[in-house]
């Protein structure tokens, strides 16, 4: 049930608009619009493909880093990730 900003029940009839500005036949296998807005998605990354490839460049490295720093040799110590501040005392032994 979607509830509108008054609190008031929102029908589900009211939530699917066709193109033309006419209430359209809400799709039984998909009523929420999961698949029209997962197609809106896709169809905005496809149109300008450099925020996709500049996204997927990035994980690629990070997700190498990782993997980098994992099969690193057991004596090796690696610097950490996150630098934690000079004067936070949480990390600090005793």
């Amino acid at each position: 049930m979607v509830i509108d900003k008054d609190g008031a029940p929102v029908k589900p009839e009211a939530l699917t608009v066709a193109g033309n500005g006419q209430a359209a036949q809400p799709n039984a296998l998909d009523p929420l619009g999961i698949g029209k807005a997962s197609l809106e998605v896709w169809q905005s990354l496809l149109a300008h493909p450099g925020g996709l490839i500049e996204a997927q460049t990035e994980f690629a490295s990070r997700w190498m880093d990782l993997a980098a720093r994992t099969w690193a040799p057991p004596g090796s110590k690696p610097p950490p990730l996150i630098e934690p501040a000079s004067n936070d005392a949480r990390f600090k032994h005793p």
